[in-house]
């Protein structure tokens, strides 16, 4: 594997759990946030309380059975590993870089796949490869998904 390319893995590695930190952290106080609404709403008593209680229900096993803030977590942390790589690159031989991110890519979380092509083409993006970002071509879920995973990269 040559430096380019461990470059690339460690800048992909950084950018796809940098955003599945974000979009986990977000999903866990949006699901937050609707149980608290939901559950004021059985107390004042209004609408179908049946219905309330339902989805604050499904909600909550969603919420205990994903563990979103828990992956977010483990992602931050990844993230925060990759970028330390990305600081120590110019220092590290080619051998050593790869070693290094053998290591740490142990830790790599399960990717989303709509966050994937985002983030190879902020990936490309960063490295100053913006033809080549061009080329990638997100459909409107993974616009959605990388939006809400606070970075959904444009062509420059």
């Amino acid at each position: 594997m040559t430096r380019d390319s461990t470059l690339f893995n460690i800048r992909y590695s950084f950018h796809i759990e940098t955003m599945q930190a974000t979009f986990y952290n977000r999903l866990d106080r949006l699901l937050t946030f609707a149980q608290i609404m939901l559950g004021s709403a059985i107390f004042a008593s209004y609408g179908s309380l049946p219905l309330f209680g339902a989805v604050v229900a499904v909600i909550s096993v969603v919420g205990f059975v994903w563990q979103p803030g828990k992956t977010g977590m483990l992602c931050e942390i990844q993230s925060k590993k990759m970028k330390e790589l990305i600081s120590k690159s110019a220092e590290l031989s080619e051998e050593d870089l790869h070693a290094a991110y053998l290591r740490v890519e142990e830790g790599d979380n399960p990717t989303l796949g709509l966050l994937r092509d985002a983030a190879h083409k902020r990936t490309l993006i960063a490295l100053g490869r913006s033809p080549e970002a061009r080329g990638i071509t997100l459909s409107l879920p993974e616009k959605v998904t990388a939006w809400f995973a606070g970075d959904l990269p444009k062509d420059e």
